[in-house]
């Protein structure tokens, strides 16, 4: 018997957030479904599932290449960390039998690196995070000039994104998400029902810092990533946003939209932890004011 089958790859998770959202309509014979569920960084999850492998292997592709892990492949290190107040930052707890264990991690440790990389965001990675965003979109910004505050409005202009993700197929076409690292979000459909599943996603996907990619914009500022004691502006595009709006170099900026550069460092070091199984992370840490180092080899959840 043939009927007309909907292959979705759907998120299960984080209020049911669109991940890869590929629908596909095909005739094909009725059968046992595939399913290959799928996690990223922030820990929203997914489902890739479909009547027709091939598809079904394209949409595990897909969300792979955007940095996803496939749950069974998904790596653990037993750290719970604390997310705020005077000890964000701080590990609250490990598991018994971790990998966090393993590599001789304690309550109370502060992770500073993960293989060589700092563990949180800088200054100036936490100013570009929170002024990315779509062209057109007005943004308030707090600056420091010569030891004088000052304020002032910009209206973000248009940007050209890098080249998206390619499906391969001409089954399948995808219009992307972006996030302020450059990182893509392969919001993918096919057939008559594509074009819902994509909106879906892009609906989802804006409320973790994801914007359409076709509407990504720019303020035209460069912070200086070297110096993080302050997010320091480098260079100001000429004719850019920022430019109009009197910034220039050596300014520092420390709000965004009446908000200042914080994050929480826990819920930071936990994703710079996010790794397949298997993975060997070397670990800078600091125990009562010494910094040691450990390798650690993540395991699975149990």
């Amino acid at each position: 018997m043939k009927r007309t089958i909907s292959l979705l790859a759907f998120s299960r998770t984080r209020i049911l957030a669109a991940l890869i959202a590929m629908v596909v309509s095909l005739q094909v014979e009725v059968g046992q479904a595939t399913a290959e569920s799928l996690v990223d960084s922030k820990g929203t999850s997914a489902a890739c599932v479909s009547l027709i492998l091939p598809l079904g292997k394209k949409c595990v592709q897909l969300a792979e290449n955007a940095g996803l892990i496939s749950e069974k492949n998904l790596g653990y290190s037993g750290i719970t960390f604390t997310t705020a107040g005077p000890d964000d930052g701080k590990i609250a707890s490990i598991a018994k039998g971790s990998a966090a264990e393993a590599a001789g991690l304690q309550s109370g440790d502060r992770i500073l690196t993960v293989n060589g990389k700092p563990a949180a965001h800088t200054l100036p990675d936490i100013a570009a995070m929170m002024t990315f965003g779509a062209r057109g979109e007005k943004v308030q910004l707090r600056v420091v000039r010569e030891d004088a505050p000052m304020n002032v409005e910009l209206t973000r202009g248009p940007r050209e994104a890098p080249p998206g993700p390619d499906p391969g197929t001409s089954f399948i076409y995808v219009k992307p998400m972006i996030n302020w690292k450059g990182e893509f979000m392969p919001c993918a459909g096919a057939g008559p029902v594509g074009m819902a599943a994509i909106e879906y996603c892009w609906s989802h996907f804006k409320n973790d810092g994801y914007i359409k990619a076709t509407d990504l914009g720019t303020t035209g500022i460069t912070f200086d990533t070297a110096k993080t004691d302050g997010a320091w502006i480098q260079a100001v595009a000429a004719e850019s946003a920022a430019e109009k709006a009197g910034l220039r170099a050596a300014d520092r900026l420390v709000q965004v939209d009446g908000k200042d550069l914080t994050e929480s460092v826990g819920e930071a070091i936990q994703e710079s932890l996010f790794a397949k199984s298997g993975a060997k992370l070397t670990l800078t840490f600091v125990r009562d004011s010494a910094q040691k180092t450990a390798v650690m080899t993540l395991g699975k959840k149990k």
